[in-house]
């Protein structure tokens, strides 16, 4: 009889034993899957090699700017998602014998009095300087074909836009005015230059309030 109870008492044990162990291993599983999970879900870091670097515009000499450049010589500052890509434009323009778009027509076998623009659809996130509906589309000169960023549904910008006299928005330069918006929302710009690689990796909220502390200054 002390024999069989002794039996039933190791076996409970064995059972308890059992029991807690599973718990205790159920539990670190757990554990190892929600800081997988968590480690997964922050992702890596962004930075400026995230972003492609642009060819230089074969038709013409671009000068770098700084900031306060983009600021002064900006109507429109705006955060924005692109919505989508429109196709290009065809335009009538004058030509300038011997100008930079007298040489893509060349080139390109173009009419003397027509180029084609390139048209991308924004939707407006925040407007910083100016004024500005829920969306709005910004053209692409010729002379950036080819060597401004790729625009695709979904991307996110800080851009620096100026007004021309038929109403279009240009960027005021031709490719550092354009700053990329991470999704860890950090920004970079399209062309790193000395005059910029400051801002290289910069919150968007810290450099919207450099945008803001630069109009207070040219004001």
């Amino acid at each position: 009889m002390r024999s069989v109870a002794t039996q039933r008492r190791k076996a409970a044990v064995g059972r308890l034993v059992g029991a807690l162990l599973s718990g205790g291993v159920c539990a670190l599983a757990l554990a190892a899957g929600f800081v997988a999970s968590a480690s997964s879900a922050s992702g890596e870091p962004s930075g400026q090699s995230d972003y492609p670097v642009l060819s230089a515009p074969p038709m013409a000499v671009t000068l770098p700017t700084t900031l306060t450049d983009q600021v002064r010589l900006s109507s429109l500052i705006v955060d924005a998602t692109v919505k989508r890509v429109l196709p290009a434009e065809p335009r009538v323009i004058n030509i300038v014998p011997g100008s930079a778009e007298a040489q893509i027509n060349a080139k390109t076998g173009g009419s003397e009095t027509t180029a084609a623009f390139g048209e991308i659809e924004f939707t407006v996130n925040e407007v910083l300087k100016g004024d500005a509906g829920e969306s709005l589309v910004m053209d692409i000169s010729p002379l950036a074909d080819g060597c401004a960023p790729e625009f695709t549904p979904g991307d996110r910008f800080v851009l620096f836009l100026f007004q021309n006299d038929e109403g279009h928005l240009f960027s005021v330069a031709l490719q550092d005015a354009y700053w990329y918006v991470a999704k860890d929302a950090r920004v970079y710009p399209a062309v790193v230059t000395d005059q910029l690689k400051t801002y290289s990796g910069k919150g968007l909220g810290p450099f919207k309030s450099a945008i803001n502390a630069i109009k207070r200054e040219l004001k």
